[in-house]
């Protein structure tokens, strides 16, 4: 009877190893089946993005204008100069937008003209200050017989003026 017990039991633990083997390679091939599906999934989504199928004209149109606004975003995009951007997302930052790259090429565009006149850094100081006109003397003198008087200065950032005073 002690035999029989164990090899019934052995049988038993023999058939569970069976079964628990096959299991698991019956679960890798189904993995292995869900992979390569997804995988072709994968694949015939990028081929549809890279060549679309179109229904009718007003997709193609729609299609079309998309694309087109896409590109556009992307060229103003590129197109900024490395030096301003921080300065455009300091502003989005302050106005609590997202910091996309469709809001950075739109706050760009629209303020292409302040962000391209942007004093540089180390220019900042001499941005906020007017020079000063150090020794600046004006001398009244005759040139080809007209009056005229002549403003110098010493300072290299200050032009000579000549003004006529005879009308």
């Amino acid at each position: 009877m002690k035999r029989l017990f164990k090899v019934v039991s052995a049988s038993l633990i023999a058939l569970l190893a069976i079964m628990i083997l096959g299991s698991c390679s019956a679960k890798q091939t189904f993995k292995d089946e869900i992979l390569k599906e997804d995988s072709i999934m994968v694949t015939k989504m990028i081929a549809e993005v890279n060549n679309p199928t179109f229904a009718d004209l007003n997709d193609v149109l729609t299609y079309y204008h998309d694309e087109k606004l896409w590109k556009e975003q992307d060229s103003v995009f590129f197109s900024i100069p490395q030096k301003v951007i921080p300065d455009i997302i300091s502003v989005l930052q302050k106005n609590h937008d997202p910091v996309t790259k469709v809001n950075i090429a739109n706050e760009f565009k629209n303020n292409k003209r302040i962000y391209l006149n942007l004093p540089d850094k180390s220019d900042m100081y001499e941005a906020l200050t007017p020079p000063d006109i150090p020794n600046v003397k004006t001398v009244d003198t005759v040139i080809n017989g007209k009056h005229v008087q002549i403003t110098e200065s010493a300072s290299p950032d200050v032009n000579v003026k000549i003004t006529n005073t005879e009308d």
